[in-house]
């Protein structure tokens, strides 16, 4: 029925009485400027919860781009389409009727913008396509439900409808369908992320900014222009002077971290020609040199714009994220204002992660949240963003340090289970989704996919994790046993020890045996890598070297033996360095064999400098053809000998520089006067210091031996 229309035309009386047979084509509503419902359709009932009595609480449900004087004519059947010609939807008499017709996706839903004196706005939604799902089936498969402003379901949007939804007298929420406690914390997440965004911003507000980069330290050379773009660089200003109908982007090449910091960028620019301006920030440096892709395609870009790209246009706020706009909002028009001067002053502003800010001759005109910060690793990169003709003067970028601090916010999603869909979770997630033009700020989406699968297989996967971390742990402890087995005792020689995988286990081992009177083996080896791996052919190494020892007492032959043990099980890839050496105390005489390990050394304070053990052979695990020979050098009392792993020369700082061999030499020589326990000790906490943590890139492992006694003076002992 068609309400009342005093002081409507008569011919325009006539437009209005066709909806009523255009309703079993289409659900329709009809509305004045001043928001009056003129007509309503029967069948848009079929949508419980929907507010048709004011035109504002539908805008927002409309995903649309106006098109003046253009339709799409395959979107009218034959009939309506006849009629309309008849009534002349775009007429140029004096009725002054002009219609623009805005399709969306072959027309559905469409809107029809009447610029009549009255002003109507007109919807037209095809029934058999259910306007809401079609809309929001171009966002995700995933959504369930609309909500209103009071968390009412305005309609359900997901094929499982059938099964939660039921008819039911008064509002209807999602409380009766599933957890409610966990359900609220969705509800409340943004209520509660903005009240931390608030704390986080009182502390920040104390800070001053700082001066990062101005024109005169950006050099046209440090910039890059998307493609077709034409700027015009100066010291004084920036000029965007193509003719693009869309928008052209300028990116500055050097990074900034915009995640531990806070980030202010201004500008003064000339409003004559202004359409479009915004910065783009956590940008992808790739999108900016892609010829296919934009800036913005991730990251933020924050957009102050004309409405629908014309001069005279309201201007918009925008905020988009990832290339989507997440928010939008209507410069009021006391700051509009500010455009009718020749310049004005701009600032945009990232602060705590997710609070956008923007300025107007240094008044706030508004302040947006994204509840979902962005937090890259990688995307440091900043862009100017705007259509021809902008002139921007004292570009400047400032930072301050953050409060941002993203384990802080609450998790964006829960796993719910709904009471009629027994044994399935839902991952959810309640969030905004404004549309092209910002839509309605009270709406808010409901989004859920069933992770009953993948909880399963989370859950199956964690339980296999923990066993795996349970052997390795008892394989660790028995690595440790190893590593850490009783030493010799003897008072001709000393030994001491340090041995530390940096994971659970590793490819480094160690040990000491006393062969019989007087004549010691030290062996110190290392397995490329330090994953489980390499614990195994660690473990298969220990074992091998065992066997060998049972065969033989000499170096060379050992190191043979387990070449070959190694080679028959491995691939070249995997390979084992390795130095073994027998004292004989009696002969004061140190035979050798050393497999690519890192360099030993004799110390004494008998000699200024150390005696490099160098000579060796190949790595062992190669090839079965190697040779590995045999070496011997005399030993003193009072010698100090050195046997380590790369892990503690491979110790790094935060210049990223190696502790390296010299510096663990220096410790030693400096510590000969020490007991042997104490040196080790300084040695550790030597190159601990130079990494900045007890925790090594790599396995290390390092033995001393004191050689005490040497010759005939160890004779005495024997008897």
């Amino acid at each position: 029925m068609i309400p009342d229309t005093v002081g409507l035309s008569a011919e325009f009386k006539r437009f209005l009485s066709l909806f009523p047979l255009l309703s079993d084509k289409f659900i329709l509503f009809l509305y004045s400027r001043n928001g009056t419902l003129l007509f309503q359709s029967d069948s848009l009932k079929l949508y419980t919860g929907i507010n048709t009595t004011r035109l504002s609480d539908l805008q927002g449900l409309f995903h649309s781009e106006f098109v003046n004087d253009s339709f799409n004519v395959d979107f009218f059947p034959d009939k309506i389409f006849s009629t309309f010609t008849t009534l002349k939807l775009n007429p140029r008499d004096t009725l002054s009727i002009k219609a623009d017709l805005a399709e969306y996706h072959s027309g559905v839903p469409c809107i029809i913008n009447i610029a009549h004196q009255d002003g109507l706005y007109l919807a037209m939604l095809h029934p058999l396509f259910y306007f809401i799902e079609r809309f929001i089936g171009r966002i995700t498969p995933d959504m369930l439900a609309i909500l209103g402003q009071n968390n009412q379901i305005l309609y359900f949007c997901n094929q499982l409808k059938s099964v939660l939804y039921r008819e039911t007298e008064g509002p209807l929420f999602l409380d009766a369908f599933t957890e409610p406690a966990k359900w609220r914390q969705l509800l409340e997440r943004e209520p509660a992320i903005k009240n931390t965004f608030q704390q986080w911003m009182i502390k920040c507000e104390s800070r001053a900014w700082t001066l990062l980069y101005d024109l005169n330290s950006m050099p046209a050379s440090s910039w890059i222009e998307d493609i077709g773009s034409i700027w015009t660089f100066s010291p004084e200003r920036l000029f965007a002077s193509n003719d693009k109908s869309d928008h052209s982007f300028i990116t500055f090449m050097q990074p900034f971290n915009q995640n531990e910091q806070d980030v202010r960028i201004e500008m003064v620019i000339e409003t004559e020609h202004f359409i479009s301006l915004g910065i783009c920030l956590n940008i992808n440096i790739y999108n900016a040199q892609n010829e296919t892709g934009w800036p913005d395609l991730e990251g933020y870009h924050f957009q102050l714009a004309r409405l629908y790209m014309k001069p005279l246009d309201p201007l918009i706020l925008r905020l988009k994220k990832d290339g989507r706009i997440i928010h939008a909002t209507a410069l009021s028009k006391s700051l509009t204002s500010f455009f009718n001067e020749k310049t004005v002053r701009l600032a945009f502003e990232r602060s705590c992660g997710g609070v956008f800010r923007f300025f107007i001759n240094d008044m706030l005109g508004a302040t947006l949240f994204d509840y979902h910060p962005i937090v890259s690793e990688h995307c440091h990169y900043f862009s100017l963003a705007s259509t021809c003709g902008i002139r921007i003067h004292h570009l400047a970028i400032h930072v301050r340090p953050t409060e941002f601090l993203p384990d802080q916010l609450l998790p964006e999603t829960e796993d719910l289970i709904f009471y009629r869909l027994p044994g399935r979770i839902f991952e959810t997630q309640v969030t905004h989704y404004p549309g092209e033009w910002g839509g309605l700020s009270h709406l808010r989406y409901v989004f859920m996919r069933d992770v009953t699968e993948s909880r399963e297989l989370t859950k199956n996967l964690k339980k296999t994790i923990k066993e795996i971390e349970d052997e390795l742990n008892i394989a660790r402890r028995i690595q440790t046993h190893w590593a850490n087995a009783p030493l010799p005792d003897s008072s001709a020689i000393r030994f001491t020890t340090f041995f530390r995988p940096c994971g659970k286990v590793g490819g480094d081992m160690l040990d000491i045996k006393e062969l019989d009177d007087n004549r010691f083996a030290l062996l110190i080896y290392d397995v490329t890598g330090h994953s489980i791996v390499a614990s195994l052919i660690s473990a298969m190494g220990k074992m091998s070297f065992e066997n060998a020892f049972k065969r033989t007492q000499s170096p060379k032959a050992i190191l043979q033996h387990v070449n070959e043990d190694i080679c028959s099980v491995t691939d070249p890839t995997i390979f084992i360095t390795a130095f073994l050496c027998v004292i004989d105390l009696e002969k004061a005489i140190l035979t050798y064999s050393r497999a690519g390990h890192c360099i030993p050394a004799l110390f004494s304070l008998k000699r200024p400098h150390p005696i490099l053990l160098e000579k060796g052979g190949p790595v062992l695990g190669n090839s079965i053809e190697f040779d590995f020979p045999e070496y011997q050098i005399k030993v003193e009392e009072g010698d100090r000998l050195l046997l380590y792993t790369d892990g503690i020369i491979e110790a790094r700082d935060t210049n990223n520089q190696l502790f390296e061999r010299h510096r663990l030499f220096n410790v030693l020589q400096e510590t000969l006067s020490l007991p042997i326990e104490e040196a080790r000790d300084r040695i550790v906490q030597a190159a601990v210091s130079f990494n900045g943590s007890d925790q090594f890139e790599d396995d290390t492992a390092v033995i001393l031996a004191d050689i005490l006694k040497t010759g005939r003076t160890i004779l005495p002992e024997m008897i």
